[in-house]
């Protein structure tokens, strides 16, 4: 699978022991994998899948198949540092890359999941600047792909367009939250990656 497959990795930085929360073995589809790793989060789950979903159907606007599969990958790996075992910094999509460098994931894939949806601005807040920039931000379709996935998709799986989904985030933290302090500012850079993509933020696309 392309996501068990890092030879000679440039990334470099001490990370936890990388518990294995999993029962699944190496290689195991994403899907399983995740199913595992996130039992004990239902509504997170059900989110992923509904990401991955979305990711599936629109993977075709990539013209390499290993690019399409990448999509994939990154759409269910993408909230997996949300599960207690992977804990460490506190900021999911750090947290989760982390894991996933150290059970073998591509630094792309790593890549992907550390910076999903602008996640860097949050991390500049959070004092975790640092830490992000360990990956690299391919600032690629890819990027801007997964990113309207998981800007169209609410908390439970539910579609939404982005301007619902902003505003859903911002009823459930509060605006004094770090999470919405980053979204003032991430908020056009996401736009951004829509327009990149031809994403309306609407609902009924693709």
């Amino acid at each position: 699978m392309p996501y068990f497959s890092r030879p000679g990795s440039a990334v470099s930085f001490p990370t936890h022991p990388g518990v294995l929360v999993s029962t699944q073995p190496p290689g195991a589809p994403p899907a399983l994998v995740v199913a595992d790793i996130l039992a004990g989060l239902p509504r997170r789950l059900a989110h992923v899948r509904a990401v991955a979903a979305k990711a599936e159907r629109i993977s075709d606007r990539l013209d390499n198949p290993a690019e399409r599969q990448l999509l994939v990958d990154s759409a269910w790996f993408h909230d997996v540092g949300y599960a207690a075992p992977l804990v460490e910094t506190g900021f999911h999509p750090i947290d989760g890359a982390r894991w996933l460098f150290h059970v073998g994931g591509s630094d792309r894939l790593c890549g992907l999941v550390a910076h999903h949806s602008c996640a860097e601005v949050e991390a500049g807040l959070r004092g975790l600047a640092d830490v992000i920039a360990h990956f690299d931000n391919e600032r690629s379709d890819l990027t801007a792909l997964l990113a309207c996935c998981d800007l169209t998709t609410g908390p439970g799986g539910e579609d939404m367009g982005l301007d619902e989904r902003l505003a859903d985030i911002r009823s459930r933290y509060g605006q004094d939250h770090v999470v919405c302090q980053a979204w003032r500012t991430a908020e056009p850079v996401a736009r951004e990656l829509f327009t990149r993509v031809g994403h309306t933020g609407q609902l009924g696309w693709p």
